[in-house]
């Protein structure tokens, strides 16, 4: 007897989504026409969401709510577009053979182009990059991007305020943001 190979996902278009049955759970269809596209179907409301692979996680955003205005085409191209961006993201602008110089390397052409810089504070240096770079140091640095530094960043800034609920870091005076120092009278 055979077995019948299921199907991960369908070809999404305006007329399959209006169709998608309503069930009491929540699930997700995806497009075979587009990776990481797909159509998440609740019990009130069909939206459309992607997923992307960045790194070793995935991102999953939702898109926009289909409805008449907004019609599961439209959004579908609006969701290429990101798709595109997260990608864009996560590698670096241009890529050469000339560019396969690690962040470990980097640092040592760094301490060894500055002499005056002490013993100690030179493997301080060492230190902080492996503790905050640890999985990266032998990673090209063009991999290195903007968004892979922030998202860095922000895991381990979570990892930190896990570890001690008590003390959270400061929120900083960026944009939208109040500065204390300022509110005074």
């Amino acid at each position: 007897m055979a077995r019948k190979k299921r199907r991960r996902g369908l070809r999404l278009d305006d007329y399959v989504v209006e169709r998608l049955p309503v069930k009491k759970k929540q699930y997700t269809i995806w497009d075979l026409a587009v990776e990481g596209c797909g159509v998440r179907v609740s019990t009130c409301t069909k939206s459309c969401v992607i997923s992307v692979r960045i790194g070793a996680e995935k991102k999953f955003e939702t898109i926009g709510r289909i409805s008449p205005d907004s019609p599961y085409e439209y959004l579908r191209e609006q969701a290429v577009k990101r798709i595109g961006e997260l990608k864009h993201e996560r590698l670096p602008p241009v890529a050469s053979a000339s560019d396969t110089e690690t962040l470990r390397e980097a640092l040592a052409g760094y301490i060894g182009a500055h002499p005056e810089l002490s013993p100690r504070t030179a493997e301080d240096y060492r230190k902080w990059l492996e503790r905050g770079f640890g999985p990266q140091m032998d990673q090209p640095i063009a991999r290195l991007v903007t968004g892979e530094i922030l998202r860095l960043n922000a895991e381990h800034l979570k990892r930190l305020a896990e570890k001690d609920t008590e003390h959270q870091p400061p929120g900083g005076s960026g944009p939208g943001k109040a500065n204390s120092a300022s509110c005074a009278p």
